[in-house]
């Protein structure tokens, strides 16, 4: 059987909080909800029963009391027994917290947002940066395909490689930032590389310093 049901604006002064929710939300919690809404408005209503009480989201309707709204989008869920009514608002919590993220697809998803942004989703910058920290020395780990085209294949030890690099064409530099510093640069040299078109940070920076210089890039 389908059961459609339709959003209609509520007073919140009208709409009781559920006192014997199981779910605890935290100042933190709300303020991120209070975030989204600001951001992206209310995309989803909350749910009561027919007495007023909200049965799922209660977050939802505590952020916007703290953001000052004085009305908000819901809809009124009929329950047979007051032990589904129960079971359902457990359902709605727990369910979402089943799912896992893939680290991948959320870094590529907000690699041009703001911090502002970022702040919305109910990530902070420091755990997004983290995130991106901990895929970057995954992907750096020995076994993995070669972090380094540099023209030379990955020696056996460690004396190995050192003699294969003095013996090599090509040398390396290294740059030392704190890492705020350093993922901003990440992602000003991803920008700029796509702006330009180029195929790596070796031709980007050699574009920088032709740039820079009036001149030609060194080759």
């Amino acid at each position: 059987m389908k059961n459609e049901m339709t959003a209609t604006r509520v007073r919140i002064d009208a709409i009781k909080a559920d006192e014997d929710n199981a779910r605890v939300h935290d100042a933190r919690q709300i303020d991120a909800i209070a975030r989204s809404l600001t951001a992206f408005g209310q995309r989803r209503p909350i749910v009561l029963d027919d007495q007023g009480t909200v049965i799922a989201g209660n977050g939802t309707l505590a952020a916007a009391k703290a953001l000052g709204w004085t009305e908000i989008d819901a809809v009124v869920a009929p329950f047979a027994t007051p032990e589904e009514r129960r079971a359902y608002a457990i359902a709605d919590n727990r369910t979402g917290n089943l799912a896992e993220w893939s680290h991948e697809a959320l870094i590529a998803a907000l690699r041009d947002a703001d911090g502002e942004t970022i702040a919305a989703t109910g990530f902070t910058r420091a755990e997004y940066d983290q995130i991106r920290m901990e895929l970057l020395a995954q992907a750096n780990q020995p076994g993995d395909a070669e972090a380094h085209q540099s023209g030379y294949k990955r020696a056996a030890s460690a004396n190995e490689g050192y003699d294969a690099y003095l013996a090599s064409t090509e040398r390396n530099i290294v740059l030392e930032y704190p890492m705020p510093r350093y993922l901003a640069l990440i992602d000003a040299w991803a920008a700029y590389r796509s702006i330009h078109g180029h195929e790596g940070n070796n031709e980007s920076l050699l574009h920088l310093i032709a740039a820079a210089t009036g001149g030609e890039a060194p080759r």
